[in-house]
């Protein structure tokens, strides 16, 4: 691992809960986030990829792996911390069955691994719910727009909840929460986009792992878009441009590719095809 750093508002969450006389919470907290934090680690290196920076954060940890992780291996690596959060919290449970007296000096831990863990697969950025769905869909800048404007939102309701209770029984949590997302979508949405960018930008391979070679077949009428989402850099392709015939016109190899990711994708194939004729 690169880099590792705590992220700012771990110490206000700290200071919070030791204020609010639950330093125990707090203690079995970092353990469930440290476990979280380990199980995203794990995950990715089982995929062979190595970490370069782990944050440590109130609601988990952030993960960035080298090269980035593909879809499937990034959707298993968030999964991995909000699974095993619930995976101690039910094995807390069950030594509660096995053990009865355990339960006074366990509870925290239980508690703190629900809150985490469930916490975690809200479909807010940053949270790992958030980052599933994005190794999930096509378009995933969009998403993570559409998944930063959520997050916002609900910091705002948060926020307005928050200012409500100090007319009844302050809740100093929904304030945490508020700030914990909006520190998150404006620091940490930037380095998220800047990741689907490079990701998008197939012609840089990633050549920590393995490349496999994919041969497409598509039509001179589709669109440039429509092709360019199915690449990325874990592979070299070779694109046959068919006519309405299914004759082959053209045999578009990377050096072509590279040149159509800069070329209008609004545009067909069929135009482009002409730009380099």
């Amino acid at each position: 691992m690169k880099k590792f750093r705590v992220h700012p508002l771990f110490l206000p969450f700290a200071l919070f809960l030791f204020a609010s006389g639950k330093g125990l919470l707090f203690l079995y907290s970092v353990i469930a986030v440290s476990l979280h934090e380990y199980a995203h680690y794990a995950i990715a290196k089982s995929y062979g990829y190595g970490v370069k920076k782990l944050t440590l954060a109130p609601y988990g940890a952030v993960l960035s792996a080298e090269c980035g992780l593909p879809d499937k291996a990034y959707f298993f690596t968030c999964s991995a911390g909000p699974a095993c959060n619930l995976i101690l919290a039910l094995t807390t449970a069950a030594i509660w069955w096995a053990f009865p007296s355990t339960y006074a000096f366990t509870l925290d831990f239980f508690k703190a691994n629900v809150a985490i863990g469930a916490f975690n697969l809200l479909p807010l950025f940053p949270l790992d719910g958030s980052r599933m769905l994005l190794s999930a869909v096509k378009n995933k800048l969009n998403c993570l727009k559409i998944l930063r404007i959520v997050s916002l939102v609900f910091a705002g309701l948060c926020l307005a909840l928050f200012v409500v209770s100090a007319f009844f029984k302050i809740s100093y949590s929904l304030f945490l929460v508020a700030v914990t997302l909006i520190f998150g979508s404006l620091e940490e949405g930037k380095e998220e986009k800047y990741a689907l960018l490079f990701k998008r930008a197939y012609y840089l391979k990633d050549c920590s792992r393995p490349l496999i070679k994919k041969e497409l077949f598509v039509y001179t009428s589709l669109k440039i878009k429509r092709l360019l989402r199915e690449l990325n850099n874990e592979a070299i392709y070779v694109v046959n441009v068919m006519d309405n015939n299914m004759k082959t016109k053209k045999v578009l190899r990377e050096e072509d590719l590279e040149k159509m990711f800069f070329f209008d994708s609004d545009k067909t194939i069929g135009e482009f095809l002409l730009s380099i004729s």
